[in-house]
């Protein structure tokens, strides 16, 4: 299996050499030279890569002095024979899971906005202002519905399995990823704040997807069509 040694440079310390054996290497950075890591998911993550290290080398190739674009172009070549993994949740997810997650999540602040895009590759000025700049594409499209016995009592359960895919052509990782959701997940978690976000016009983009105001459950055609129009809004 194929395999990635990259030598970091600590802040304080000697250098350190991480081994990725899968992409995406999880790793994010500035647009600018040399590579400083500034978050760390996945592989990186479970290698122990930190945020704050140095990118000096990739395989045999020596980034001191290199300007920017060659180092990212090294680490993109250095991935490209990796194994693809994906980022999925256990099916189904544990009954604490499912009760707490309408709870917990909030959306974020505006003033977080710009942090948050920044982190997943993507370039704003704020909240509702893009850079001129190319961004990101991703994609959302439904894996599979099936329907699993409800730990309560109450019935099966129809679940989705959500597949979605973060990718760019220029400075920054992909990302894929499989999620079981329950319509009222979907609804809670999706439908609810993209159609507060949009208000007026929600009913612009989304002419004929109303499939989530129903009490009947969607059929995985409604689902798979809601998800590839809101990965396009």
């Amino acid at each position: 299996m194929a395999t990635l040694e990259v030598l970091f440079q600590p802040v304080d310390g000697s250098p350190i050499a991480k081994v990725f054996k899968h992409k995406p290497l999880g790793l994010f950075y500035k647009i600018e030279a040399p590579i400083i890591v500034s978050l760390v998911m996945g592989e990186a993550e479970n290698i122990g890569v930190q945020a704050g290290w140095r990118v000096v080398r990739v395989g045999d190739t020596n980034l001191v002095g290199l300007p920017f674009e060659e180092s990212c172009r090294a680490l993109w070549d250095g991935a490209k024979d990796l194994p693809e993994s994906v980022i999925s949740c256990e099916y189904p997810p544990d009954t604490a899971s499912i009760a707490n997650m309408n709870l917990w999540w909030t959306p974020p602040a505006p003033c977080q906005a710009v942090c948050i895009l920044h982190s997943f590759g993507y370039s704003a000025f704020g909240p509702n202002e893009w850079k001129d700049v190319k961004q990101p594409h991703i994609s959302l499209q439904l894996a599979r519905k099936h329907a699993v016995a409800a730990c309560d009592g109450d019935g099966p359960h129809t679940w989705y399995d959500i597949h979605g895919r973060l990718s760019s052509d220029s400075c920054t990782q992909d990302w894929l990823w499989i999620v079981p959701r329950r319509q009222i997940h979907l609804k809670k978690l999706l439908h609810d704040p993209v159609r507060l976000e949009l208000g007026e016009a929600y009913g612009q983009h989304f002419k004929s997807e109303l499939f989530m105001v129903s009490r009947q459950a969607p059929t995985a055609p409604m689902v798979g069509t809601w998800l590839a129009k809101l990965a396009r809004v």
